[in-house]
């Protein structure tokens, strides 16, 4: 792999709102989630491997319960530009809402991840694992490590597929984007929904 830096043409930082929980909301904490957009410029030639664009950050919040001492593992946030993309001259799928922040324990908790495609590509929704990414002795890279990326550590009874613990009821509709959760535990998780963009049916 050959890296490169690019600036940033522009960033956009703004708050998450606390999502409405209703009647079964009692002693919401006090959290702040921010959602940052990140922009840039690059110009590129076809090839055969695309390109992969890297943003890396460290460290997590301490308070993240299914992860192992998540304050020292960071983030690498990835965009595979591929060939069948350059040629399509595709545009990637964007999602319309903020994640929810917080939901009830014991609940049959929903939450529609309702992305959408300009180009109108098939969308295929899972479960996948947090890249972790930079240390606590380069939190800010100029330029990222060389890929693969390796997941983010998790505690024990934890994984991609059961963010929320053994036996805790979780499932996202592939095709709808639709997240069930039946959780009893109380703490904060780190999860991660991925999107695959298909064009018929090829990955793209």
């Amino acid at each position: 792999f050959s890296n490169k830096s690019l600036s940033l043409s522009g960033t956009s930082i703004s708050q998450i709102p606390i999502n409405n929980l209703g009647a079964c909301a009692k002693g919401v904490p006090i959290v702040k989630f921010e959602k940052v957009y990140y922009q840039f410029n690059d110009t590129v030639t076809v090839n055969d491997k695309g390109y992969l664009y890297v943003h890396q950050r460290c460290c997590r919040a301490f308070s993240i319960t299914n992860l192992v001492a998540p304050n020292e593992q960071g983030s690498s946030y990835t965009v595979h530009l591929t060939k069948a993309a350059m040629l399509y001259n595709n545009s990637n799928a964007t999602f319309q809402n903020s994640p929810p922040v917080l939901m009830c324990i014991k609940s049959n908790f929903k939450y529609q991840f309702d992305a959408t495609d300009p180009n109108g590509n098939q969308l295929k929704y899972y479960l996948c694992d947090p890249y972790s990414g930079a240390n606590t002795l380069n939190e800010k890279p100029e330029t990222a490590s060389s890929p693969p990326y390796s997941s983010v550590q998790y505690s024990n009874n934890y994984s991609y597929e059961e963010p929320f613990g053994d036996g805790v009821y979780i499932d996202i509709d592939s095709n709808s984007g639709l997240l069930r959760v039946q959780s009893d535990r109380i703490g904060f998780f780190a999860l991660a929904v991925c999107i695959d963009e298909l064009n018929d049916q090829q990955e793209i």
